[in-house]
């Protein structure tokens, strides 16, 4: 049996200093950033809104159709933005902080999972949440346009429209 062959050692980091310049041009690049960002979550406050409304009571089909695809575009501008971006550029991290504690802290995706679960929870039990869900169920019912057959058309929450054979 062959012995492996001994790995040559790894060649030695060698760690990026910013100069004065570089850090006046990433903290300058960062303000007009903070700016594009804030714009940007500026308007898509109100259009995520007025999308989310609008598919709902209007694209019966697809009622998630418009506020999924704005968030679609916002996650396109985020990578454009790139916020964060300088901060791979040189060899510095705050003290004290490793790379796997960040890991551990999660994200905000995982705090609203976390309530979205409780709050399951809650509705599986019958809590206070299955009433407001049955209420907010009424009142998109209730301004869902009419049918042109006659009627409203309603599609109960959650499930998939009848498909029309």
């Amino acid at each position: 049996m062959a012995m492996p062959a001994p790995s040559a050692p790894e060649p030695q980091r060698e760690t990026a200093r910013a100069t004065r310049w570089d850090v006046i041009r990433d903290v300058a690049g960062f303000q007009v950033k903070l700016g594009l960002d804030a714009l940007r979550d500026v308007l898509l406050s109100p259009i995520s809104l007025i999308a989310a409304v609008a598919g709902l009571i209007f694209q019966q089909d697809r009622p998630g159709r418009l506020f999924y695809g704005l968030l679609r575009y916002g996650q396109v501008t985020e990578r454009w933005i790139n916020l964060f971006g300088a901060a791979g550029r040189f060899d510095s991290q705050p003290p004290g902080v490793e790379p796997e504690d960040l890991e551990e802290i999660g994200s905000v995706d995982d705090l609203l999972q976390h309530v979205e679960r409780a709050v399951v929870e809650q509705y599986e039990r019958g809590g206070v949440t299955a009433t407001a869900k049955d209420q907010i169920d009424r009142l998109l019912d209730s301004l869902q346009p009419e049918d042109p057959r006659g009627g409203r058309e309603r599609i109960p929450s959650g499930k998939e429209p009848p498909s029309a054979d």
